[in-house]
């Protein structure tokens, strides 16, 4: 019994891991292709100022949503916080991706 309830997760975790990988890889190539890997981190970068934009968050939202007397049923961080939730992600953190671009970036100049 604790297999089966345990297995789905297990398959969600190793997806996500799977996904992100994918995903760095992507960022990665396509810095190696382009060679700019700035300019991606800079697109990268201007994506998640626009995600975070509290403006932008409600422009699309819900009317449940954008009611004050609301906001207090939503659950913002389950499972405890951001670190558990990291693990659930299909994407790597856009802190990261734009991180590694900028390394690569600095290894692509000592190359030349």
């Amino acid at each position: 019994m604790l297999l089966v309830a345990l297995a789905p997760i297990a398959a969600l975790l190793i997806q996500a891991a799977v996904t992100r990988s994918r995903e760095s890889l992507a960022d990665h190539t396509g810095a190696e292709l382009t060679g700019k890997p700035l300019a991606l981190a800079s697109a990268l970068h201007k994506l998640g100022a626009a995600a975070d934009d509290p403006r932008a968050l409600r422009a699309g939202a819900t009317p449940a949503e954008t009611n004050q007397a609301m906001q207090h049923l939503f659950i913002h961080a389950p499972f405890g916080g951001r670190a558990a939730m990291k693990l659930f992600a299909s994407h790597p953190p856009i802190e990261e991706r734009v991180a590694a671009l900028e390394a690569q970036a600095r290894r692509m100049l000592r190359v030349r």
